[in-house]
C-alpha cells in the first residue's frame, strides 16, 4: 500500500494441549504482526450487513495480505499505542492489488 501508517495484528486463537497426566496445557496467544495498514475511525457511521444483522463498526482497516475470518480479535499500532481494537465483523478481499479490508 501506498498509505499504511499503522501496524495490524491478530490475536490467534489459544491451543489446548494435555500433558502426559491429561492436565490441561494452554498455550501463550500473544498478538501476531500482520503488516502494514491503513485504519480509519469510522466517523460516518456506515452500517454494514452481515447475514441480516446490521453493525456499526468503529474502525475501517485497509492492508496487503489474505482475508481474516470474522470473530478474529485484531488492534492497530500507531507507534507504540493502540489505534483501534475489536473483534472482526466483516472482512473481504479485492480483486486487484492484493488488497483486504476489515471492519471492526
Amino acid at each position: 500500500m501506498i498509505y499504511s501508517p499503522h501496524i495490524l495484528q491478530i490475536k490467534p486463537k489459544a491451543v489446548v494441549t494435555f500433558d502426559k497426566d491429561r492436565n490441561p496445557i494452554v498455550s501463550a496467544n500473544d498478538w501476531v504482526e500482520i503488516g502494514q495498514c491503513r485504519c480509519d475511525d469510522n466517523g460516518e457511521m456506515k452500517e454494514v450487513s452481515v447475514n441480516g444483522k446490521v453493525f456499526t463498526p468503529s474502525y475501517h482497516v485497509v492492508y496487503e495480505g489474505e482475508k481474516i475470518s470474522p470473530d478474529t480479535e485484531v488492534r492497530c499500532l500507531e507507534g507504540e499505542s493502540v489505534r483501534g481494537e475489536g473483534k472482526v465483523l466483516k472482512s473481504t478481499k479485492c480483486n486487484r492489488l492484493n488488497y483486504a479490508e476489515l471492519w471492526m
